[in-house]
Formats: C-alpha cells, sequence, structure tokens
C-alpha cells in the first residue's frame, strides 16, 4: 500500500512565554495557524514478518531549498534513528499492531529551525498515515495525545490534518465536511493543550513568511528568554492590535505579538539581530496588517489584505537576498489510502 500527503507549516500569531515549570517545559498561551507551505511525505508499505520488530526508514531530499537553505538542510540532518518521522512511526507500533514494514520518502520545503513546525508536522503526518495504512485503530485524540509525547507543537498537525471533532478519523464517504477545518487553534499548556477557534481574521489575506538566512535553535530561544527575564525583570513590549481581527465572545481583541521578539532584537549575536532588524524593516515597510516573529524564530512574517502587496514584499525580499514565500490558509482535508 502507498499514501502520500501534503504537511502544513505553521505560524504563531500570538506566542505568550510564561514561567518556567518544573519539568523544564515553559507555560505558554498562543494561536496557531496552519498555512499551505507544505512538504511532501510518501508512505510506502512492504511485508514484515510476524516475529520480526517494525522498521521504518526515512528518506528525505533537499529539492524544495536552494542556496543557503539546502545548505542548512544538508548540515543539519538528523540521524534516522532521532528523526520525528522515525519516533512517531515506532511509537505507534508500540501501541497498536502495524503489520508492516514501512518506507517514509520526504520531500521538505519548510525551512528546519525556523519556527514554522515542519518536523511535528511531519510528525504528526507518520502518526496518522500508519493510522490510516492500518485501518484507522485510533481516533483523532488519540494520536493527539500520541503527538504529545514527541513534540508540543505535534498535537496541532494532527488535527491540521484531521480537523477537530470527528469520531473516527477520517469522515464518511460523501461527507466531506465531517471533519471541521484545524488550520486556526488556541494553544496553552506547553502547546498540546488545545481548542478550536473561528478564524480571527475576517478577510481573505496572504502571509508572506520570510527567512534571514539562519536558523534558531529552540532550547536556545528559551535560555536568552530566561536570562532576558532574569537581568531586566519583565518583558519589552512588542504588541499589536490589528483592526481586522474579530473581537472575542467578550468583545475583546487577541492581542497578536510573540515573547522571543524584543529578546531577539536587544541580545545574541549581532549579525543575527542585524537579520532579523533588516528583514523586519523590509516587511514593515510594505504596510503590512500585521507582522511579527513565529515561534522561537528564524521565520518572520506579514500578514496582507491584498495579494499584490504580498507579492510586491517577496519581491522585494527575495531581491536583497532572503527567501520568501507566499503562503494561504491551510485547506487541507481528511485523507484517504490508495493501494496499488
Amino acid at each position: 500500500m502507498e499514501l502520500t500527503l501534503e504537511t502544513p507549516c505553521k505560524i504563531n500569531l500570538r506566542l505568550d512565554v510564561g514561567e518556567k515549570l518544573p519539568n523544564g517545559f515553559h507555560k505558554i498561551e498562543s494561536v496557531f495557524l496552519a498555512l499551505n507551505l507544505t512538504d511532501s511525505l510518501t508512505f510506502k508499505t512492504s511485508p514484515r514478518g510476524g516475529s520480526s520488530p517494525f522498521l521504518c526508514g526515512v528518506h528525505m531530499t533537499e529539492e524544495g531549498f536552494s542556496g543557503f537553505l539546502k545548505e542548512q538542510f544538508k548540515r543539519d540532518l538528523p540521524p534516522p534513528e532521532n528523526n520525528l518521522i522515525h519516533r512517531a512511526a515506532v511509537l505507534f507500533a508500540k501501541n497498536a499492531d502495524v503489520p508492516f514494514n514501512l518506507d517514509v520518502f520526504v520531500k521538505k520545503r519548510i525551512p528546519s529551525a525556523a519556527g514554522l513546525g515542519g518536523a511535528s508536522s511531519n510528525c504528526a503526518a507518520a502518526l496518522c498515515a500508519v493510522n490510516e495504512l492500518c485501518g484507522k485503530p485510533f481516533k483523532t485524540q488519540d494520536l493527539s495525545d500520541l503527538a504529545a509525547e514527541i513534540g508540543s507543537d505535534a498535537p496541532f498537525f494532527v488535527h491540521a490534518l484531521y480537523g477537530w471533532g470527528c469520531e473516527s478519523c477520517s469522515p464518511p464517504d460523501g461527507t466531506e465536511d465531517a471533519a471541521p477545518s484545524g488550520a486556526w487553534a488556541y494553544a496553552e499548556g506547553r502547546g498540546e493543550l488545545l481548542a478550536p477557534i473561528p478564524p480571527l481574521i475576517k478577510e481573505r489575506f496572504w502571509t508572506v513568511l520570510a527567512h534571514p538566512g539562519f536558523s534558531s535553535s529552540t532550547a536556545k530561544a528559551y535560555k536568552m528568554l530566561d536570562d532576558f527575564r532574569l537581568k531586566s525583570g519583565g518583558d519589552l513590549a512588542f504588541k499589536s492590535y490589528p483592526p481586522f481581527l474579530n473581537a472575542g465572545e467578550e468583545g475583546g481583541a487577541v492581542n497578536f505579538f510573540n515573547s522571543f521578539l524584543p529578546v531577539f532584537l536587544s541580545q545574541g549575536e549581532q549579525e543575527e539581530r542585524r537579520g532579523y532588524k533588516r528583514m523586519l524593516l523590509k516587511l514593515k515597510e510594505k504596510n503590512p496588517a500585521f507582522y511579527g516573529l513565529s515561534g522561537s524564530g528564524s521565520v518572520c512574517f506579514a500578514v496582507f489584505l491584498n495579494e499584490a502587496g504580498a507579492v510586491n514584499a517577496q519581491k522585494d525580499l527575495l531581491e536583497s537576498g532572503f527567501w520568501a514565500n507566499i503562503a494561504l490558509p491551510w485547506g487541507g482535508k481528511p485523507f484517504n489510502v490508495r493501494k496499488d
């Protein structure tokens, strides 16, 4: 059997980092939005002997990258046993009968270590794909719980692929909308406690993603934030209240900001500070509705309410040597196994 699917990236329209917990993680509040910049994963099964261990091979290509992103991909590629796809498939096999071995072929387009959740998206895809290939032994929430054992962002991508509230992962035949879109979510805890939310941006919009040419280590970013707070006694404000946001049920606007951004703009290596400032300035000059940082970096983004503005911003960023991509909100739907 063979199954191919596209897996989305995400941005954090809001990322409010709270206190550090005894388990080493930080409490967060975040608004996740899945976008249609995707990786492509093909899962191929092969026979497995009844008593032989489950095997999962992961084969990754960088054909979606060029320039510095291609070099970064080659440099940072983890060994197969540490890849989140492999870890997810093995975890699934520990919790359910998997009567086959698996090879996964990945075409990467989502930059890694960039705040876009590419590895977590691949992890969720592996859980969902093996579930489909095994006849759907797990429901969506079961898969989300498994994903949380591997990565804080991974449960969100399970819902991005399968939607919310469906009793089984794939909708019945002919009921295309049985699983509501998982593109938007509010996250708490360390990111694994999720609730679906309606789109917070009313109008049609285009998101420009911009990469400064260097990656960002999540562990290093959190350490920088902790050290900064210890020295300064608080946060620097970098907050915006865009007028196009839907008001909440109580009439309050959602506050879009990112706790890491003021730290990155004032701390760390000089070259990286300059890179962030230069890239953000270019985004700001194009008059977006909102711009900011995704996750713990290094990708920044800008939301435009017209396509021409997004195209103009992308063109300027590319001409200035940055990687830039225009993405739309994720609109993927549940998938079915193809038997070849």
